[in-house]
């Protein structure tokens, strides 16, 4: 069993949503990736400069010879809402993006609506989603987990 490392986000590319964790005990960079992260709700906005974190150190499987930050967890991560709103950004009749007021994206199928069918074949972009998360497996990764609205009601219409 590995032991667990303690550290604080040092730098991030909030393009690209990768940063970089500083060892406290040594002070050495080790690379992190939410896809390793245990975020409420799948949050990556809570993923900023100074951020205290436990993690495990582990070679890294896409650069042969560095190291990575696997098992990472927030020492003090916010509490957050049982219900979260959503802007939608695309929809394609089955399925779509929406952001949250944060800027978070979120996953959303046709089968997680509890409006009518009839209204979520009129959805537009624009239009506010009232919704739980749950993390699911992305199906092009199963060891990554993907925030995905469920219980979803169409909230508000965009004007």
């Amino acid at each position: 069993m590995e032991n667990k490392t303690r550290g604080f986000i040092k730098k991030c590319d909030t393009q690209r949503y990768f940063f970089w964790i500083e060892e406290s005990d040594t002070g050495r960079e080790i690379f992190g990736h939410p896809n390793n992260c245990e975020l409420p709700n799948g949050h990556i906005c809570f993923l900023k400069l100074g951020v205290e974190v436990t993690f495990t150190i582990a070679p890294s499987d896409t650069h042969p010879g560095k190291l990575c930050a696997i098992d990472i967890i927030l020492v003090d991560p916010p509490t957050v809402e049982a219900f979260e709103e959503s802007s939608i950004t695309s929809w394609r009749q089955s399925h779509g993006f929406a952001v949250r007021p944060c800027g978070c994206p979120i996953f959303l199928a046709r089968r997680h609506f509890l409006t009518k069918s009839e209204y979520i074949d009129l959805i537009e972009v624009g239009d506010t989603i009232r919704h739980r998360v749950l993390m699911e497996e992305d199906p092009r990764d199963p060891t990554t987990l993907k925030p995905i609205a469920v219980e979803i009601d169409l909230y508000v219409r965009s004007q």
